[in-house]
């Protein structure tokens, strides 16, 4: 179903963007969102009949967008097994980085998808009873400064942006190719950033699930994130921790770590 219903044209693509990935966890009949101008002039952010935001200023219109389905996701990830990680996907299977904020996994998501992969999450991987990771495309925040670290080739990526008066522009990266099916991971990566120096050491399976679960993010069923991360685990022909390097040295390094996975 369509969770943000756009009739300002001249909005669609940023609304397309913030509203990324959030329709495959909608259940059906939910009411959408819809952004409109009334006859006033207003743009307006409704649902259910109920307006949530009225102005003219059209980032303060997205703003309140992206506010609102920030809070919609978490309401539609209640109850599911989701960790702090970034994950993209080849033809053979998922490379999946986990690490705690700012740790480098929107970076690294970027860097991933630019040399070829598709894109299946950059922050929250939803993980299913069989340890594979599922779509989860939402668009791409990256800090200030962090986009000249990494290439983004407008083949492979959007741009979505809007301004505020009294904040910076706020600028969003929106793959382009984004996996439609669930991925097995076969190179898992911890995210320890202890320096710019690229270093990375093997984990045993069990370090790598305890480290694994240690980013778990709904925390309501232990039980069952153990249990996935442990199928995560047991699937990944590579298991390694990162310490340092810059994001597209990473991203280098998971993908010989991925191609070695296919050697027969």
């Amino acid at each position: 179903m369509t969770l943000v219903e756009c009739r300002v044209p001249d909005l669609r693509a940023a609304v397309r963007g913030l509203a990324l990935g959030l329709d495959r966890l909608a259940p059906p009949g939910a009411p959408p969102f819809v952004v409109e101008r009334d006859a006033a002039g207003d743009l307006v952010l409704a649902r259910g009949g109920a307006r949530l935001h009225a102005g003219t200023d059209r980032g303060r219109l997205l703003a309140a967008l992206e506010l609102a389905l920030d809070a919609e996701a978490r309401r539609l990830l209640a109850g599911r097994c989701a960790f702090h990680a970034a994950a993209a996907a080849g033809p053979r299977g998922a490379v999946l980085a986990a690490g705690a904020s700012w740790a480098g996994k929107s970076t690294l998501a970027t860097a991933l998808v630019a040399r070829g992969l598709d894109y299946l999450t950059d922050d929250t991987a939803l993980v299913d009873e069989e340890g594979r990771v599922l779509p989860f495309p939402r668009r791409i925040g990256l800090r200030p400064g962090t986009l000249a670290l990494v290439e983004a080739p407008p083949d492979r990526f959007e741009r979505v942006a809007y301004d505020l008066d009294d904040h910076a522009p706020i600028e969003y990266l929106v793959p382009l190719a984004t996996a439609a099916a669930p991925a097995p991971v076969r190179v898992l990566a911890l995210l320890e950033r202890a320096g710019a120096t690229f270093a990375s050491r093997d984990l045993s399976a069990a370090e790598a699930t305890a480290r694994l679960v240690a980013h778990a993010l709904q925390r309501d069923d232990p039980a069952r994130d153990l249990r996935r991360a442990s199928r995560v685990v047991a699937g990944a022909a590579a298991r390694l921790l990162v310490a340092g390097g810059g994001p597209a040295e990473i991203a280098d390094a998971l993908l010989a770590r991925l191609a070695a996975t296919m050697t027969p």
